[in-house]
C-alpha cells in the first residue's frame, strides 16, 4: 500500500470540503433566483441596510453578518453576486480611530448609522434584482431566532471553535443514561455534532 504525504495544500482543500458540507447556510432556503437578459450597459448600484441594535440589543448584528473569519459575509457574497461593505457609527473597531477621522474623506460614512452597503456590478435591470435579493437575505440573516434554537448561531459558534482548534464535544455526549430510561430505547443524537466530530478526528490522523 502506498502512503502519500499529506500536504497543507491538501489539508486545507479537505477542510474547505468539510466545512461546505457541514456549515455552509443555505441563503436561498432552496429558492433559486433568475436573472433576466441583460439590458443596457453595465454599472455600479449601491443600496444601504441599516442595522438598528435597538430592535436586537443582545444580538452581534456585525458578527452575525461576518460570522468567522468573514466567511459567512463570503458565503452570502458569492450567493447574491454583490460585495458587502458594514459602515457608518460603530464598524470601526478602535473608537478613538472614529473620534478622530469622522468627517474626513473617506470616512465620512462615520456620521452615518451602522448599514451595511451592498454594492453590485451589473445592467441596471440584473443589479435591482441581485441588490433585492441581497437585501432579503441580510434581513433574515441578521434577524434572530428564539434563544435555544438559533441553529445558524450554534454553527458559527462551532465552526469558530474548530478554525481557533478550541472544540470540545459536549458534555451530555459523555453522560450516562438516566436509570428511568429503558436500556434500548435509543440514544437521541446530533449528526452535526458527530459530523464535526469525525471531521476532527480525520484531521489529527491526517496531521500525523
Amino acid at each position: 500500500m502506498t502512503f502519500f504525504p499529506v500536504t497543507p495544500s491538501a489539508r486545507a482543500r479537505e477542510i474547505s470540503t468539510n466545512r461546505n458540507i457541514l456549515f455552509r447556510y443555505d441563503f436561498s432556503e432552496g429558492k433559486q433566483v433568475i436573472l433576466p437578459e441583460p439590458i443596457g450597459f453595465p454599472d455600479i448600484f449601491t443600496r444601504k441596510v441599516y442595522l438598528d441594535y435597538k430592535d436586537f440589543p443582545d444580538c452581534n448584528v456585525v458578527g452575525r453578518i461576518i460570522g468567522p473569519r468573514g466567511m459567512t459575509a463570503q458565503e452570502l457574497e458569492n450567493e447574491t453576486g454583490c460585495q458587502l461593505i458594514i459602515r457608518g457609527k460603530g464598524s470601526v473597531r478602535e473608537l478613538w480611530k472614529e473620534m478622530k477621522y469622522g468627517g474626513f474623506r473617506g470616512f465620512d460614512h462615520l456620521n452615518d448609522n451602522l448599514h451595511v452597503l451592498i454594492i453590485c456590478a451589473d445592467t441596471p435591470n440584473r443589479a435591482m434584482v441581485k441588490i433585492r435579493d441581497c437585501e432579503d437575505k441580510l434581513k433574515k440573516l441578521i434577524t434572530p431566532r428564539t434563544p435555544g434554537a438559533d441553529e445558524f448561531k450554534r454553527k458559527q459558534l462551532i465552526e469558530l471553535a474548530l478554525l481557533n482548534g478550541t472544540y470540545r464535544p459536549s458534555p451530555h455526549h459523555f453522560r450516562k443514561p438516566h436509570p428511568v430510561l429503558s436500556a434500548k430505547a435509543p440514544r437521541a443524537k446530533n449528526s452535526l455534532t458527530e459530523q464535526v466530530e469525525m471531521l476532527v478526528k480525520n484531521l489529527k490522523q491526517n496531521s500525523l
